[in-house]
C-alpha cells in the first residue's frame, strides 16, 4: 500500500493530496484542531483520503510537512523520523533569514 501521512490541512497539504490521490496514493490528513474538524475536506479529497490526528499521519512511512513554519516546532514530539521519509513544505517567510534546522 502506498499511504502518506499529511500534517496540515492548508492549501498545500489539501494540494498535495490532491496529487498523491490522483497517483494511486492513499492519504492519512491531520491538522492541529482534529480529525473532526476535516470533514468538508476528506470529502472534497474523495476515495483513499482518511482525516487522522498529527500523532497517526507522522506514523506513515511517508511524511508530508505543510504546517506554517512557526508550528514545526510543535511537531517534535510527535514520532521518531528516524527511517522514514520526510518531505518539508514548510516555509520560512522571514525576510533576510537563513536557512535553519527544524528539529525534525
Amino acid at each position: 500500500m502506498k499511504l502518506i501521512g499529511i500534517l496540515g490541512a492548508g492549501h498545500i497539504g489539501k494540494a498535495a493530496a490532491t496529487r498523491f490521490l490522483a497517483n494511486d496514493f492513499q492519504v492519512l490528513i491531520s491538522n492541529s484542531k482534529g480529525p473532526e474538524t476535516l470533514t468538508d475536506i476528506v470529502s472534497q479529497l474523495g476515495t483513499g483520503a482518511k482525516a487522522v490526528t498529527a500523532a497517526e499521519a507522522s506514523a506513515a512511512d511517508i511524511i508530508l510537512v505543510a504546517v506554517p513554519w512557526t508550528k514545526v516546532k510543535d511537531l517534535t514530539e510527535l514520532t521518531d523520523w528516524n527511517g522514514k521519509i520526510v518531505i518539508d513544505a514548510t516555509n520560512r517567510l522571514e525576510y533576510g533569514a537563513g536557512i535553519e534546522d527544524g528539529g525534525v
